[in-house]
């Protein structure tokens, strides 16, 4: 979509689907947008505080909490 639908000016910086490290990312200027330890969201801190939100989640939902 982004390739068709992208002024020319912009084009060669589109997000695409490229080959990397053996599986196919999404990619901006050639950067993945899923390059693991490489941002701060895929640290095992960041998805032990992911975890403990959702249990707190499903501990009020349960509790009949309603967002």
């Amino acid at each position: 979509m982004w390739a068709e639908r992208i002024e020319p000016r912009f084009k060669a910086a589109a997000p695409r689907l490229e080959p990397m490290a053996g599986r196919t990312a999404m990619a901006v200027e050639g950067e993945s947008l899923t390059n693991e330890g490489k941002y701060p969201f895929s640290t095992p801190a960041f998805f032990a505080a992911l975890m403990r939100g959702m249990q707190r989640f499903e501990r009020a939902r349960g509790a009949g909490c309603r967002t």
